[in-house]
């Protein structure tokens, strides 16, 4: 009897042990991220300052003279009008070019945010994960990019419900004339399966951005296939 209170013990403790590491890791992520995030903020701030401070700082300077040699000197007001108005035109086009040099690409964005799903879940239950993207992922639209997003979100959580999965992998490929999504879990508890809420709502989403979505089952596990046209461009509502 006490052999098994020892054992009971020492497995609460692991357990424990295991729970404040995954806190740990978690309070450590959401730190990074919000560290990157000021950082980044502090950054950009910077440049549209130091490139917009003197161009505007000098428009003000040159409207004032304008305004006070109106009457008096009307073609030096005119001509520190010109000038104010090249030097704002030139602070807009700077402004654009700051703002188009610091906006991330679509897909780069979009990978980004779905890598931090997988890891953020791999390190709540255990499970290996695993991103890989192929193609040219500008191709891929924002309504597409949402509706991958959502299904991995549904795909994750039948890994835990359903199956005892011990490695979870995301592929994308984007081809000439389509897009390939493919959610695929080892899990053994995958022979036979019937459609419930959750693989129908990935069904509907994936028809919606005007996709086909394929299940496969079978002693290797469990995958779930969607496949999209390249040149689908129309807006959707997930309804979620």
């Amino acid at each position: 009897m006490e052999c098994f209170r020892a054992l009971s013990e020492g497995q609460r403790k692991t357990i424990s042990a295991q729970n404040e590491r995954i806190n740990n890791l978690q309070a450590y992520s959401h730190t990074l991220r919000e560290t990157a995030v000021l950082e980044e903020r502090s950054r950009f701030s910077t440049r549209i300052h130091d490139r917009l401070g003197h161009g505007i700082s000098g428009s003000i300077l040159l409207l004032e003279g304008a305004k006070l040699n109106l009457q008096k000197n009307p073609e030096q007001a005119e001509k520190s009008l010109e000038t104010a108005i090249e030097n704002l035109h030139g602070s807009v086009d700077s402004i654009r070019e700051a703002l188009h040099e610091e906006r991330p690409k679509r897909g780069a964005a979009s990978s980004a945010e779905l890598k931090e799903m997988l890891q953020r879940f791999s390190v709540e239950y255990g499970i290996k994960t695993s991103f890989s993207a192929e193609g040219e992922h500008e191709r891929i639209t924002s309504q597409i990019w949402s509706c991958i997003k959502e299904n991995l979100t549904e795909t994750l959580t039948n890994t835990v419900k359903h199956s005892n999965a011990s490695e979870f992998h995301l592929k994308i490929r984007v081809y000439d004339k389509i897009i390939r999504a493919e959610f695929s879990d080892n899990g053994t508890n995958s022979n036979g399966f019937s459609k419930g809420m959750g693989l129908e709502g990935i069904e509907d989403r994936t028809a919606l951005c005007g996709g086909k979505c394929l299940f496969q089952c079978g002693v290797s596990g469990f995958k779930t296939i969607n496949i999209f046209g390249v040149e689908y461009d129309k807006g959707f509502d997930s309804g979620r």
